[in-house]
């Protein structure tokens, strides 16, 4: 989860192409889209399914940001300068190179959790925001 290898290897792929398909997937995760579906399934379709889909992605946004909250890990991103942000277009300020996990469920250095949880307003990436509201949607509509 926080291996920096397979994603620079993921990124030696890219094209500008590439990249804009890969922003408007990652766009599809965003919670805003799946409340946004959720209303269109509660005034289109089903007021009781969609209400339940609504709820149940609200309180998973909360969940979510709590579980970021107390684990406070970083993202891939900060633990090595090599990953690029793509989805901004922006470049990496990590001050770190290559300090991500040494195996899958490994986690990233001390000095990257310590730097990150020291930051202003940190962005945390466990849990994935992405990944839970996707269960959340699909997962109650089913």
């Amino acid at each position: 989860m926080f291996q920096t290898e397979p994603i620079i290897w993921l990124q030696s792929f890219r094209s500008d192409a590439l990249t804009w398909v890969m922003r408007g997937i990652s766009m599809l995760g965003q919670e805003t889209v799946f409340l946004a579906l959720a209303l269109i399934v509660f005034f289109g379709f089903d007021h009781r399914n969609g209400f339940r889909v609504l709820l149940t992605i609200l309180w998973v946004a909360l969940l979510t940001a709590a579980v970021k909250s107390f684990f406070a890990l970083p993202r891939p991103s900060d633990a090595d300068m090599r990953v690029l942000l793509l989805e901004f277009g922006a470049p990496n300020t990590s001050p770190f190179f290559s300090h991500g996990a040494t195996w899958f469920l490994g986690l990233p250095f001390p000095d990257v959790i310590s730097y990150v949880r020291a930051m202003p307003r940190p962005d945390y990436g466990l849990l994935s925001g992405h990944c839970s509201s996707t269960v959340a949607f699909w997962g109650t509509l089913a």
